[in-house]
Parts: structure tokens; C-alpha cells; sequence
């Protein structure tokens, strides 16, 4: 549960990078009957890749079907425009059916439900929301997702005791100190957990030197940001 509450969390910040070509018939009738230099190469996939996002703005799956005849590195380029516009519906969406649609290897089809259930977990009103996903892992992450969201909202630690896992009962905590703590809260480094006590020290004691060099050295951002606001 570690390794995946970190992932969950991690999640949020990860975007869909368009790297594909797709096929251009104008390009390929204008290109000699002779191999391609290498900077001719570059040039032509470049224009690919500007072709296959416009095709992935579309959100038009079928649109894909123009680079069917495009393999670069040994892919398809055709599936790699479907899995785009399969996780960006996804996210526009916050639907789990279109991660379904993926082909699970360079787009692993449960990274995407992780991220899309862990959106919709923040905003659900109950837990039944996660008690109906299906598979245990997901289905434990939905959860953490729900109960820190509530705890965030409602500035509580108490609500992190229902989380199941003890290593995400703990990063609960400490988030919902540290949020408290930015809205002026005592500071109290015996409330946090052993891992993030030694830089709540670093805080107090940058706060009572009035140290702002002291403060950057603090490795949380959040407390680091904290600190500097204690200080002023």
C-alpha cells in the first residue's frame, strides 16, 4: 500500500505527451525515390508528430485509422494516437471504460483507472462509491482517496483512522497537520509522524532564529512553505 498510496499521489501531476507520427500522403509524394538523410528523417517525423496531435485534439479514436501505415521503432502509430485519445477522454471524462480501451503495455490500463477513480473518490459524498470498484487494489485506493479528501476538507485527523493501511493513516496525518499548520495552527511536532517530525523541528527552529536561509533548507515543501510565512 506504500508504493501504491505514493503512486495514487503522484498521480494527479501525470499529462498524456503526444509522441507519434502519422501518415501524410503530400509528404511522401514530395520525397525523392532515394533513402532519406538522416536530418530528412528527422524532419519528416517531426511533421508526422504535428499531424497525429491534431488528430489526438480531435478525441476521434477512428480518426486514428490515417497512421495505420506508420511503424517507427517497431510501433504502431496508429494505436499508440488510440491510446491518447483514450486517456484523455478518460480524464475528461473521469470514465474508467475508456482506460478499458487501452492496450495495457506502453498505457497500463490500471494506472489510468487509478488515476480517474482517485479524482472521482475526492469528490464522492460516500464511501460506497469505492466499496462498488472492483479489485481489491483499486478498490483500497479509492478508499484513501475518499478519506483523505474528507480529512483535507474538514481539517480533521480523526477522519484518517478509517483509511485501513497504517502507512497511509500516517501520510493522512501528516498532510492534514500540515494543511492546518498553513492555516495558522500551533505548531506541534509531536503530532507528526517519525518521518516528517525531524523537519518539523527544522521549522521550529527556524521560526524561533527567524531564519530564512534555515527555512530553505527544510526539505517538505509545504512546510518549508510554512516556514517562511512564520517568519515575515
Amino acid at each position: 500500500m506504500g508504493t501504491k498510496v505514493k503512486l495514487f499521489l503522484g498521480l494527479l501531476l501525470v499529462g498524456v505527451v503526444v509522441v507519434a507520427g502519422v501518415y501524410a500522403m503530400t509528404v511522401w509524394e514530395l520525397l525523392p525515390s532515394r533513402e532519406l538523410s538522416p536530418a530528412e528523417k528527422i524532419l519528416l517525423q517531426q511533421r508526422q508528430q504535428d499531424q497525429v496531435a491534431e488528430i489526438v485534439k480531435t478525441n476521434d479514436p477512428a480518426k486514428c485509422e490515417q497512421a495505420k501505415d506508420i511503424v517507427i521503432d517497431g510501433r504502431s502509430y496508429q494505436e499508440v494516437c488510440e491510446n491518447n485519445i483514450y486517456m484523455n477522454l478518460a480524464q475528461e471524462k473521469l470514465d474508467t471504460s475508456y482506460c478499458k480501451k487501452l492496450d495495457d503495455k506502453s498505457y497500463p490500463i490500471e494506472l489510468c483507472m487509478q488515476s480517474v477513480l482517485s479524482q472521482k473518490a475526492a469528490t464522492a459524498t460516500s464511501p460506497d462509491f469505492c466499496n462498488a470498484v472492483e479489485g481489491a487494489d483499486l478498490k483500497e485506493g479509492c478508499l484513501y482517496q475518499y478519506w483523505l479528501a474528507n480529512a483535507m476538507r474538514k481539517g480533521d485527523t480523526a477522519v484518517c483512522n478509517s483509511i485501513s493501511n497504517p502507512i497511509g493513516v500516517s501520510y493522512c496525518k501528516d498532510t492534514v497537520y500540515t494543511k492546518n499548520l498553513a492555516g495558522g495552527a500551533k505548531l506541534d511536532c509531536t503530532l507528526f509522524s517519525k518521518e516528517k517530525a525531524a523537519d518539523c523541528k527544522s521549522v521550529e527552529s527556524a521560526i524561533q532564529s527567524k531564519s530564512a536561509t534555515s527555512c530553505a533548507l527544510v526539505q517538505d515543501v509545504d512546510l518549508q512553505q510554512v516556514c517562511s510565512s512564520r517568519i515575515q
